[in-house]
């Protein structure tokens, strides 16, 4: 179990009306015979009323560790106050790996649900809305 404390100072003569703090996490469960990537039946679950996005194995099991696998989450304790309210997760988002690119429009649009983004052709890629129009979760 790992705890990650983020406390963001703005430390500077501007106000900023929001920001996003993203974690990034590549979770593969499992692995093939040999040691093969066995992420392509890895699983994301998110439950945006407890803060908590998880990742697990289809099958529940790894032949080659020739035993059953585990999840793996992240949960936020605590999350930003917004007129004395907590924001909670606001945003959650998978993606292949393949799709994963260092540039920074497409990068903070995918973390914020830029609604460019998302009307974009790079909409497939990065947001995978499960039902209704809510792209901030997939």
């Amino acid at each position: 179990m790992l705890f990650y404390k983020f406390e963001v100072i703005n430390q500077s003569n501007n106000s900023y009306e929001g920001m996003y703090l993203n974690m990034y996490m590549d979770g593969d469960i499992g692995d093939g015979s040999g040691g093969a990537p066995e992420y392509e039946d890895d699983l994301v679950g998110i439950d945006p009323a407890n803060n908590l996005a998880y990742m697990y194995d289809s099958k529940g099991y790894s032949k080659d560790w020739n035993t059953k696998t585990a999840y793996m989450g992240v949960v936020m304790l605590k999350t930003p106050m917004v007129d004395g309210v907590e924001l909670g997760m606001t945003d959650c988002h998978y993606m292949i790996y393949d799709y994963d690119v260092d540039v920074d429009s497409i990068q903070y649009g995918y973390i914020s649900s830029s609604s460019s983004l998302y009307n974009s052709s790079l909409s497939e890629k990065y947001f995978h809305v499960a039902s209704g129009d809510n792209i901030h979760f997939d």
